[in-house]
């Protein structure tokens, strides 16, 4: 029997002094396992981590197939119009649309203003739509306008024969006579509502002195807006201010010094309109719908865009029937042209009056409360594809304006249609062309220029080059900021948009180390 005092003694054929000491090596090796154990459990993490990476995605989108034109959201005559302005114009009818959504605006707005939460607002509209040089965009306007630059001329031509009138009798007047010749006598004013070459200042000069109360600024060329004196240099943000102060309230305002030679006491006018109708090439329209100062001025996120398909290459010149076809004698655009003439030169006992016979503007409704919460609904739905994730979430600012255009929309064909209330089906049917602008917009934001990448694009390669020697592959945002690559840099709004645009796309982390945001680059760029 072993004696356990005794330090010799065997345990088996060990001591145990050995055993206590091969206990000890045990443990020893046992702990130095652990830590290798640990060691590469660190450096599979690191690696897991790696891999957790998901796969970039490709940030340069193919956009470049056009949206389909919901034709449905019209019936009826409005319907066949857009229809046979594409036939005789040979144009698609996204076009087409623009170009009867551009009429009514301008012909409405005169009359009618639309629903909005518990009061009302303008019926104008901005319409914005792509078009290359040749391909339509003039004939288009000519059919759907048609009325519209009758009634210009007509108006202008009487202005004329005023004018000669008005000079003619002030010849010869002197003192005393000319003097209350002139103040009982008002000298004819220019009666042109529709505007093409030219920049906003005058368009707002005669809202205040009270020359017209509903005006266009109309063209198809949209250099002649983007790239005029009005948008250029320290002019652009004034201009595009009051442009959107005009849109949604009605209101101008402008200072003049009273030192110069076009002094005046007037300096605001109130419930005036005035529609923007812009059509024009994309080389022209890209810089603009990619601005800064256009996006967070307004103006773009109230606009209405189309960007279709360009027939150029399948049009059909030589077909006999079709030469033969006059759009001049078709009923439909006769009975639209009708309609036209009625709303650009009514009769006194239909214009809109308030009850001491005074012009007011008619209050467009909503004929029931189904409709009301018809359109409520439809606005829930897109404030929800705001959210983080959803469809909207980097279109906040136009999404915002989706609900007030579709009242807008609404409102003008109800009119135009001779009715006083929006239903359901109209709501419903308005919300289709404003779903059509925005997925316009995002398909025209994704699209990247040939030979040339996108802001996303270029923001990653620079990301990736300045973090290439890094070992954490991050960077500060604060660094990111002060030199990333234009348009982004330091411009915070701007910058956080593609950041997110970056993440969601796997190509970047944004996260927090203490009080300071860095950015984290996915690995698999750099290969």
């Amino acid at each position: 029997m072993i004696n356990p005092k005794n330090k010799n003694a065997h345990v088996g054929s060990m001591s145990v002094t050995d055993h206590k000491k091969f206990t000890c090596d045990c443990q020893f090796n046992s702990d130095q396992a652990n830590d290798s154990t640990k060691l590469e459990s660190l450096n599979d993490h690191k690696l897991t981590k790696n891999e957790r990476w998901p796969d970039p995605e490709n940030l340069a989108n193919d956009s470049s197939t056009p949206m389909p034109y919901p034709i449905n959201a019209f019936t009826d005559l409005l319907r066949r119009v857009i229809e046979a302005v594409a036939y005789y114009a040979q144009v698609p009818l996204a076009m087409a649309g623009q170009c009867v959504l551009g009429a009514l605006s301008h012909m409405g707005q005169r009359f009618i203003d639309a629903p909005m939460g518990h009061g009302h607002m303008p019926a104008s509209l901005i319409l914005i739509t792509e078009g290359e040089s040749g391909s339509g965009k003039t004939q288009a306007v000519g059919l759907t306008h048609f009325k519209i630059e009758e009634h210009e001329r007509q108006q202008y031509e009487e202005y004329l024969q005023d004018l000669e009138v008005w000079e003619g009798d002030k010849v010869g007047l002197k003192g005393a006579e000319l003097k209350d010749y002139l103040c009982t006598t008002p000298k004819p004013t220019n009666p042109k509502t529709v505007f093409d070459d030219t920049t906003i200042e005058p368009i707002l000069d005669k809202f205040v002195d009270g020359k017209i109360s509903n005006a266009s600024w109309s063209t198809d060329e949209a250099g002649q807006f983007f790239n005029g004196h009005t948008m250029k240099g320290d002019t652009a943000g004034n201009a595009l201010g009051a442009i959107t102060k005009l849109h949604s309230n009605g209101k101008v305002s402008i200072q003049r010094s009273q030192k110069s030679a076009y002094a005046t006491p007037r300096t605001d006018a109130y419930d005036v309109r005035m529609t923007l109708f812009i059509q024009g090439q994309r080389v022209i329209l890209e810089p603009a719908l990619t601005d800064p100062l256009m996006n967070g001025q307004g103006l773009l996120p109230r606009a209405l865009i189309a960007c279709p398909e360009d027939l150029r290459g399948k049009r059909v010149w030589n077909d006999e029937q079709r030469n033969n076809d006059n759009p001049y004698d078709n009923p439909d655009l006769i009975k639209y042209w009708s309609r036209c003439d009625a709303l650009l030169d009514p009769l006194p006992a239909n214009e809109p009056k308030d009850a001491q016979g005074t012009f007011q503007r008619l209050k467009i409704k909503w004929e029931d409360t189904h409709a009301r919460q018809v359109f409520n609904n439809l606005a829930q739905d897109i404030e929800n594809r705001q959210a983080n994730g959803q469809t909207l979430e980097y279109l906040k600012a136009y999404a915002s304006r989706m609900a007030e255009n579709a009242s807008r929309i609404a409102s003008l064909i109800a009119f135009f249609e001779k009715r006083q209330t929006i239903t359901a089906d109209d709501i419903t049917r308005a919300f289709m062309l404003v779903e059509y602008s925005t997925s316009e917009r995002l398909r025209y934001l994704n699209a990247t220029p040939s030979c040339e990448q996108n802001d996303s694009e270029k923001l990653s390669g620079w990301l990736v080059d300045k973090a290439r020697d890094k070992k954490s592959h991050k960077l500060n945002r604060t660094y990111i900021a002060n030199n990333s690559p234009n348009p982004m840099r330091k411009n915070t709004k701007l910058l956080q948009i593609e950041l997110d645009k970056l993440e969601s796309s796997k190509h970047i982390r944004q996260e927090m180390e203490g009080r300071s945001k860095v950015i984290f680059i996915n690995p698999k760029l750099y290969d």
